[in-house]
C-alpha cells in the first residue's frame, strides 16, 4: 500500500510531499500552503526510517519482567500442542505472517487458519461467530494491540461463552506490527479481565514451562478461556508476507467450514 500512496494520491488529486527534516520548513510555508490557498488536503509522507527509535518510558505502574517467550514461541507451542484438531484465527500483522511462515516450513498446509490480514481487532468477533456454529476447537492468536482496540468483544465471547473457543492474547506492549511503538498494556490486567467478563479460564503464563502447563488444563477445562501469554517485542528476522492472496487463502479456508457445522455441547 504503501508503495502505490504516490500514484494513489496523484489520481485523486491530492498535493503530497515526502518527510525531509532538512527542508520540512519549506514543504510547510510553501507546499502545504499552496494546497491550502486552493482549498485541497496535504499529505506528507513518511518512509520508514524517516523517524528515529524513541527510547521506553516505563510509567512505573507495573514492572514487567521480560518474557523469556518470543511470539513465534508461543505459536509454535499453541499449535503444535492442538495439532490438526482445532481452526486457528489469527490477528492482522506478524503474527499472521508467522503463522503462514510455521505452515510453510512444516509442508505447507494453510487450510486450518484464518488470517485476519488487514482487520486489526476484528479477529476474536471472527472467531466467535465461527465457534458458535463449529464442533471444532477455535484458537484465537489475537495481541495486545487487537484486544485493546476492540475490548467489547471480550464481553460478547463471555456472554455466549462458546465452549469450544481459546483466546491467546499474546502480549509485548508493542504495536510490534507497525513500528513497535508502546500499547497500553502496561496497566490492563487481561486476566482479571477475561475472568470480569465471563471466561470459564482465566490466566498469565510468561515462560515455556507455564504455557505448557496451561495448554495441558486446558485439555480438561471448558471455554471460552483467556489464556494472557507475555512476549518479548520482535519477530523473525526477514519474516516473509504470506506468498497466496487473500481470496486464495479465504477460498482454502471455506473448503474446510462444512467439517464439524453444528454447534456443540461440548468439545473436549
Amino acid at each position: 500500500m504503501g508503495e502505490s500512496m504516490p500514484a494513489l494520491l496523484e489520481t485523486l488529486g491530492v498535493p503530497f510531499a515526502l518527510f525531509d527534516k532538512d527542508r520540512l520548513g519549506d514543504i510547510l510555508s510553501q507546499d502545504f500552503k499552496a494546497a491550502r490557498a486552493k482549498g485541497k488536503s496535504f499529505a506528507l509522507l513518511m518512509q520508514k526510517g524517516d523517524i528515529d527509535e524513541y527510547p521506553d518510558q516505563p510509567n512505573g505502574l507495573r514492572a514487567e519482567a521480560d518474557s523469556e517467550l518470543t511470539r513465534w514461541d508461543a505459536i509454535v507451542a499453541v499449535t503444535h500442542f492442538f495439532g490438526l484438531n482445532a481452526v486457528y484465527f489469527s490477528t492482522t500483522g506478524k503474527t499472521s505472517r508467522e503463522l503462514y511462515l510455521l505452515r510453510d516450513e512444516a509442508g505447507g498446509d494453510h487450510s486450518l487458519d484464518f488470517l485476519n490480514v488487514g482487520g486489526m481487532g476484528y479477529v476474536s468477533s471472527l472467531a466467535l461467530g465461527y465457534s458458535l456454529h463449529s464442533r471444532k476447537r477455535v484458537v484465537v492468536l489475537d495481541g495486545d494491540g487487537s484486544v485493546l482496540m476492540h475490548m467489547g468483544a471480550l464481553a460478547t465471547i463471555g456472554h455466549y461463552a462458546p465452549a469450544n473457543l481459546l483466546h491467546f492474547i499474546l502480549d509485548n506492549n508493542a504495536h510490534d506490527s507497525v513500528g513497535g511503538s508502546k500499547t497500553v498494556s502496561e496497566t490492563v490486567n487481561f486476566e482479571l479481565l477475561g475472568k470480569a467478563v465471563g471466561y470459564k479460564r482465566s490466566a498469565r503464563v510468561n515462560s515455556r514451562s507455564s504455557l505448557q502447563d496451561e495448554l495441558a488444563m486446558l485439555q480438561t477445562h471448558e471455554g471460552p478461556a483467556l489464556i494472557w501469554v507475555k512476549i518479548r517485542k520482535g519477530s523473525r528476522e526477514n519474516l516473509p508476507r504470506p506468498s497466496m492472496s487473500p481470496l486464495e487463502r479465504k477460498n482454502l479456508f471455506l473448503s474446510k467450514l462444512a467439517e464439524g457445522s453444528r454447534k456443540p455441547n461440548r468439545c473436549f
